[in-house]
């Protein structure tokens, strides 16, 4: 496995609340194959975390 991705409703609101805890962001940045913008989170253990904009569909919803 390369990476752990997590597709969010708001990419700024995920990345502002990740970074308030000290979280290391690389810049968003937009995929060239299905247009998402997306960026990685560098955490413990040298693991990167993947959030992707997901698609405007409002009856999803996902409970961890």
């Amino acid at each position: 496995m390369r990476h752990l991705a997590f597709e969010v409703d708001n990419i700024d609101d995920a990345v502002a609340a990740i970074v308030a805890d000290g979280v290391i962001v690389e810049p968003i940045r937009i995929d060239e194959f299905t247009g998402k913008r997306f960026t990685f989170l560098l955490i413990r253990m040298d693991c990167l975390l993947n959030f992707t904009r997901s698609k405007l569909n409002p009856n999803y919803h996902f409970e961890a």
